[in-house]
């Protein structure tokens, strides 16, 4: 049987921003995808709190028969992976990719403003996608990215910033025990590095954390060979 990994997004993003990474793991693990409520073709789907979207974590792990896999969560759903993985979620692993941290996010209210009013425009969405990236995209990869953004549902789009991102779960979890690898692009300034070092693997009680030069935070659209090898890596040793 083939080890299981569940992929989950980014915030303004869907499950297609792991088509590269699936593409290079499919014939060697089963590759489960996921879109978020509010996102992707689940921006009909309602729950954007950190919680609500633990619950719908967690049922997704019931009703997919997912216990045991490898959950791989960027950015925002690498916050609500950790708190799933607090609150019982049985997996074998987590890779962290760029997450949100327990704590608020490191972003200023002007920050915050901005990324709101970026999905109001297809050329607000386009600058919003692109300035995650420090290495060159291609020109398809930033059309995926400028339509995911629009697609969103736009309460979803409004809540993270204005509150999912600013929710302190630091205090409400114990050291996280899963086996953990967190992978973070040198030039990511979203969530800089030096915060990472800080913040998110304070705790995590098993983890090792990757830089991967050159990148910010689009890593798995700016290096899905580097990540895809690192995933790979991880869940050989995690069994």
């Amino acid at each position: 049987m083939k080890p299981k990994l569940l992929f989950l997004h980014y915030f303004g993003g869907s499950k297609r921003e792991w088509d590269g990474v699936i593409a290079r793991l499919g014939g060697r693990f089963e590759c489960v995808a996921v879109d978020a409520p509010g996102f992707g073709d689940a921006a009909s789907v309602d729950g954007f709190t950190v919680q609500e979207m633990v619950a719908w974590l967690l049922l997704l792990d019931t009703c997919h028969l997912l216990q045991r896999c490898v959950v791989v969560g960027h950015s925002m759903m690498g916050k609500v992976a950790m708190v799933a993985a607090a609150q019982g979620m049985k997996m074998a692993g987590m890779v962290l990719v760029a997450p949100s941290p327990l704590e608020p996010e490191p972003m200023t209210e002007e920050a915050r403003a901005k990324m709101v009013e970026a999905r109001g425009s297809e050329a607000g969405a386009r600058e919003f996608f692109m300035k995650g990236a420090k290495r060159e995209l291609s020109e398809a990869m930033i059309r995926q990215g400028t339509e995911d953004v629009l697609r969103s549902d736009a309460e979803a789009w409004r809540r993270w910033p204005q509150s999912g991102s600013r929710e302190d779960w630091s205090g409400a979890v114990e050291p996280i025990e899963v086996p953990c690898l967190v992978v973070v692009g040198a030039l990511d300034e979203a969530i800089p590095l030096a915060f990472q070092r800080e913040k998110t693997m304070g705790h995590l009680k098993e983890a090792r954390l990757e830089m991967l030069e050159g990148v910010g935070h689009l890593v798995p659209y700016e290096a899905a060979e580097e990540l895809s090898g690192l995933i790979e890596g991880f869940v050989g040793e995690v069994g």
